[in-house]
């Protein structure tokens, strides 16, 4: 995805009924979801779709190497109503290797959808 300097709304996303119950690092699909090298994250937006089961677990977002560099544990807000957590005032700059994930710690989530949205500038 080639971005032209206006934001954007890119969506990742992980379903426990179609990929399994999990615990560790995950990569949100599409796995070739890389962000574009040089876009600026804005904002980042996580929802559960449908509520998450199991746990208590811890649950962060981010990308490979840095976990929780876009949300911080946010086991409560995406098992709760409405199923949302939400990190406003991000600025970072993304490389070519960035991935997005989930980190599931402490107990394996075995329910549930969780989308990512990254707001993004080029």
């Amino acid at each position: 995805m080639k971005l032209v300097g206006e934001k954007q709304l890119m969506r990742f996303e992980y379903d426990f009924e179609k990929d399994g119950g999990a615990v560790g690092v995950i990569v949100l699909k599409p796995a070739a979801g890389n962000l574009p090298e040089g876009c600026r994250i804005l904002n980042a937006y996580a929802i559960a779709s449908e509520r998450l089961e199991g746990g208590p677990a811890t649950v962060t977002f981010g990308i490979n190497g840095d976990t929780d560099k876009y949300i911080a544990d946010s086991y409560a807000e995406l098992g709760g109503d409405p199923f949302m957590a939400r990190q406003d005032d991000l600025d970072f700059l993304a490389d070519a290797n960035d991935v997005p994930v989930m980190e599931i710690a402490g107990a394996p989530l075995t329910g549930g959808k969780v989308e990512l949205y990254l707001e993004v500038l080029s």
